[in-house]
């Protein structure tokens, strides 16, 4: 199953300790917080995620997951995201999402987007 957290958004990454960031997002249809461990002591490295991912709010949650992730980040403005979204939770609208009644443990996250480090 392939899903995504946020059709538009922004993410906010600051390194907390050499190789350690925290990151928090929000978007068209939810929000994220997460740490990630880069590859080198800079924010523009690749890394990996530990987010935790809410796709909707409120009355539009379908689900929240707990989701391992792999972020690759180009030299100049290129990022791409791959990783498995755990459910933790599932929200009013998950029935909406899902009208055949199945019940997912898990989902693929991928995402493809720019990066600007301030």
């Amino acid at each position: 199953m392939l899903q995504n957290d946020a059709l538009i958004g922004a993410e906010f990454e600051t390194l907390v300790h050499k190789q350690i960031g925290v990151q928090l997002g929000a978007g068209m249809f939810g929000y994220s917080g997460g740490i990630d461990y880069h590859f080198s002591n800079s924010i523009r490295s690749s890394s990996l995620s530990l987010q935790y991912i809410s796709t909707g709010v409120g009355a539009n949650q379908y689900y929240s997951t707990l989701a391992p992730q792999f972020i690759y980040r180009g030299k100049k403005w290129l990022t791409l995201r791959a990783g498995l979204g755990f459910v933790l939770s599932k929200g009013p609208a998950y029935k909406i999402a899902f009208p055949d009644g199945k019940s997912y443990d898990a989902f693929y996250l991928l995402s493809i987007g720019a990066y600007f480090p301030i």
